[in-house]
């Protein structure tokens, strides 16, 4: 026998308490202030109504949130299902941004590539003069390094979470909030540094023009 999901258990129960009622979806979803299409999706089991709707339909169905469980679905069992699904959409969010920028420094060398002469200035000396030249791939090797130290330490925490959900590290949002700033800092480290190498690189090739 398959085996049920908090949301297909919540959503069979909130069915039922419905229909008890003599209420369509529409109109339980206005009363609840949202569409019927969400109020669908609950009873369907494809979503899990946030923790605000949930306490919006007990106050309008006149039922404990004990009503939304069975004997092998507890309310906190509830609770903790919807701390998880809050944990995904600001893992997602962070994971999202960093993404975004660890690859921007890519895009900026790729470019640099194609508009920058070859060989250019790499490497500078004490007195910033430049005195080696070489490819502008050269410039890409820290960057590279970042991009895939961060994309490796953003996989490892992913990976923990599913294996470890309820750890420590996703016990607030505190934690959460401190490693997706750090891995921020580096991306936008990782862009400054290659916009920096870049555009150093592009003057220097321009003075030894002149």
């Amino acid at each position: 026998m398959e085996e049920k999901t908090p949301a297909k258990i919540v959503g069979e129960k909130i069915a039922a308490l419905r229909k008890e009622r003599g209420l369509t979806q529409k109109q339980l979803a206005e009363k609840i202030y949202t569409s019927d299409k969400n109020l669908s999706k609950w009873e369907t089991g494809k979503a899990l109504p946030s923790l605000e709707f949930l306490l919006s339909l007990c106050a309008e169905l006149n039922v404990p949130i004990d009503a939304f469980t069975d004997e092998n679905f507890t309310a906190s069992d509830i609770l903790n299902a919807q701390r998880q699904k809050q944990i995904k959409s600001r893992l997602a969010a962070w994971v999202s941004a960093i993404a975004a920028l660890a690859g921007v420094p890519l895009f900026i060398l790729a470019a640099a590539r194609a508009y920058l002469p070859s060989p250019l200035p790499v490497h500078f000396n004490s007195s910033l003069q430049p005195d080696r030249m070489g490819d502008v791939r050269e410039l890409s090797v820290g960057a590279m390094i970042l991009f895939f130290v961060t994309a490796a330490a953003i996989i490892s925490y992913i990976i923990y979470y599913i294996k470890r959900p309820t750890a420590q590290a996703f016990r607030t949002d505190a934690h959460i909030n401190a490693f997706g700033g750090v891995f921020l800092f580096v991306s936008l480290f990782s862009v400054a540094v290659t916009l920096s190498s870049v555009i150093s690189c592009a003057r220097a090739a321009q003075w030894g023009e002149n």
